[in-house]
């Protein structure tokens, strides 16, 4: 009997346990969930705040036209654009994704792309005096000034598989794509296939671009 009585006060105590137990890990979980509610409430990403972010290196826009480089094919064909990029900007000011959200050409966009993503730290947005998380829309402008379409102008028609072509200026090897004042250029040769891969090599497999001026003015870009 007395047997009896303490595996039932035993049972009883691991039932209470047990409840205890359950009850703790109930509670748990809803304490977690709501947490996450929270947290999610937290992170939400709003496109209408009372005050826009603000980049924190200094204008804007200077920055960007500090890191932009025009995209070699699109400025030989005499292309422009204005490419949008809606840009993620946390609560703690940190810029942590982009996406482009105009028709844009490819190498404009992934030039576009680039340059935001490097755009790191900001001031964040804020609504009813609060730090938020916000979609913040950045615009990139690629246009040429009179000289490069004047000198883009002497491509027209011209084909380079969509890959950079070689630039030689008077005589020597530079960058991707060199812009000169169209007044002090004296000629222009292009090269194409064969010719250009037996003058260069496998530099030229993609075509060359032979330039020669009057003064030897340095590249505009």
């Amino acid at each position: 009997m007395n047997s009896y009585k303490v595996i039932r006060s035993f049972s009883h105590s691991i039932a209470s346990i047990s409840f205890t137990l359950l009850v703790s890990i109930s509670l748990l979980l809803t304490t977690n969930q709501l947490n996450a509610q929270v947290s999610l409430l937290g992170d939400s990403v709003y496109t209408t705040v009372d005050v826009s972010p603000k980049y924190s290196h200094g204008n804007l826009q200077k920055k960007i036209n500090k890191l932009k480089q025009y995209p070699t094919n699109a400025m030989l064909k005499g292309l422009e654009q204005v490419v949008v990029v809606d840009a993620i900007i946390t609560n703690e000011g940190k810029l942590v994704s982009a996406k482009v959200v105009t028709d844009a050409d490819s190498e404009f966009a992934e030039e576009a792309l680039r340059v935001v993503l490097t755009l790191k730290e900001w001031s964040p947005a804020k609504r009813s005096n609060q730090n938020v998380n916000c979609s913040y829309s950045i615009p990139i402008s690629f246009s040429l000034n009179p000289d490069e379409k004047e000198f883009a102008s002497a491509f027209k028609g011209i084909d380079f598989d969509k890959e950079s072509p070689l630039f030689i200026l008077d005589g020597k090897k530079v960058g991707e794509f060199v812009s000169i004042p169209a007044h002090n250029v004296r000629s222009i040769r292009i090269l194409k296939g064969n010719k250009a891969i037996d003058l260069y090599g496998d530099n030229g497999r993609y075509g060359v671009v032979e330039m020669t001026t009057k003064n030897g003015t340095p590249p505009l870009r």
